[in-house]
């Protein structure tokens, strides 16, 4: 068995960096069922050992056994699955075309990948007359998350290889691929667009506070309105959200913009979009990250929901005198919440 505790990072949407105590205890109960959807029903042979998450020390990692059944069963390697910079590693990972083929038509792109963003969302996003009911909606959110989340970094790693593997350099895939810093990146670019002229206002969005100018609220709150429902460490329920802190969402917009030149340079020509004239291994890379990207954007949308549940409970035993801060919710488990409701 292959133990490890190298967590995927923030784009590979897998794990938080650091999860709560809720949290935490959400994705190992999630466990059993991401398990058996991802490995078991393809593998009926493979045993259900501990958990897909377990816990090693003070952070959460994968179990060994499962990340080698998901090895096996798309051949690559259990190092590509566990992040790292993959464009760049000396591993060597040689895919058939044939098997880059049927990652990328499992996904049934765009198609399947939006259908079930938009299920986790509608399944999740709805009032709940108990909060047994919403752990229960907050379980089954995750496990759809985790699911088709791995399944989608391993049909870019493979789609990835691929082109590396038929010749084409790793910058070149690298334009190809859409990532949220370089969409910060983007966006980072129109913002000081909108205070050009106007020195005051373009001090301040350099030092990090958000500028009383007109055309830069008005970009502001467009930006707000795709973006705040996600967090820094968004996979934790209990990361806030940017709407909650806009200027967390701006400081990381500029910690995307101070990139090195030699990146900047690299990438001046910006994202190639998907289209027909685009050779097809490099398309499949867009298209894949593109939808790996989106995906995690509207399903965020439901991690935000349960934040709200979560806090709104907090609030309640907060005046019922049940907890001292609305912030100590996160530092229980789902049992100790779920007992802390029936209290009050």
């Amino acid at each position: 068995m292959i133990h490890t505790n190298v967590r995927f990072d923030k784009e590979n949407l897998a794990l938080p960096a650091q999860p709560s105590a809720f949290t935490s205890s959400l994705i190992l109960s999630c466990g059993e069922p991401i398990h058996d959807r991802l490995f078991r029903r393809f593998d009926p042979r493979l045993p259900y050992e501990s958990a897909l998450f377990v816990r090693q020390g003070e952070r959460l990692a994968w179990n060994g056994t499962a990340l080698e059944s998901l090895a096996r069963r798309w051949r690559v390697p259990v190092a590509w699955l566990v992040g790292g910079d993959r464009l760049d590693d000396d591993l060597a990972l040689h895919p058939s075309w044939l098997a880059v083929r049927l990652a990328h038509a499992r996904l049934r792109a765009p198609r399947w990948t939006m259908a079930a963003a938009h299920g986790i969302v509608r399944d999740t996003c709805q009032p709940y007359e108990r909060f047994d009911s919403a752990v229960a909606a907050m379980e089954t959110a995750y496990t759809r998350f985790a699911v088709a989340s791995t399944e989608l970094e391993v049909a870019l790693t493979l789609v990835g290889a691929l082109a590396l593997r038929l010749g084409f350099s790793p910058n070149r895939v690298q334009q190809s691929t859409f990532s949220m810093p370089r969409m910060q990146m983007q966006i980072r670019r129109l913002l000081r667009q909108s205070v050009q002229g106007d020195a005051a206002a373009a001090e301040a969005l350099e030092q990090g506070r958000i500028p009383d100018r007109d055309e830069f609220q008005s970009l502001w709150a467009e930006v707000l309105d795709q973006q705040g429902h996600r967090a820094l460490d968004e996979v934790d329920i209990a990361s806030p959200r940017f709407f909650e802190r806009p200027e967390q969402l701006l400081a990381s917009m500029n910690n995307a913009g101070g990139a090195s030149s030699s990146s900047a340079a690299r990438h001046r020509g910006g994202i190639q979009l998907p289209g027909i004239g685009m050779i097809l291994p490099l398309r499949w890379v867009s298209e894949v990250s593109f939808l790996r990207l989106e995906f995690r954007r509207r399903t965020m949308f439901a991690f935000a929901h349960m934040r709200n549940e979560m806090l709104q409970l907090a609030d309640r035993a907060v005046a019922a005198g049940a907890l001292a801060r609305r912030e100590a919710i996160w530092e229980m488990t789902i049992d100790r919440v779920v007992a802390l409701d029936e209290r009050i």
